[in-house]
């Protein structure tokens, strides 16, 4: 071997390595991260059915429907009410309990 060729072949083990330390690192400190709640919303607004998103005033201000092009004929509504409340699989339109009227 050549002066080139050795310098060449310990480059690349050099690099190796530090790859593999750099990837160790990030994946040990990739796991070590944790998500963070930026938005919630409570929908708490004692309307049970029937309310429009426009309406819609919660804890982090009003909410409102833009609409960003023409409308068909059965364009999409949204209401804010607990008349689907996240039911499990299955289960659909039990409406609003005792504890949450909204």
């Amino acid at each position: 071997m050549n002066k080139f060729t050795k310098n060449l072949f310990s480059n690349k083990r050099a690099a190796m390595k530090r790859n593999v330390i750099i990837t160790f690192l990030f994946s040990f400190f990739l796991f070590q991260m944790n998500a963070q709640v930026f938005w919630t919303e409570t929908f708490s607004n004692g309307c049970t059915a029937n309310c429009n998103a426009n309406a819609y005033t919660g804890p982090n201000g009003a909410w409102t429907v833009a609409t960003v092009s023409t409308e068909g004929a059965n364009a999409n509504r949204w209401f804010v009410s607990c008349a689907e409340d996240g039911n499990a699989i299955g289960m659909c339109g039990t409406g609003c309990s005792s504890s949450d009227p909204s």
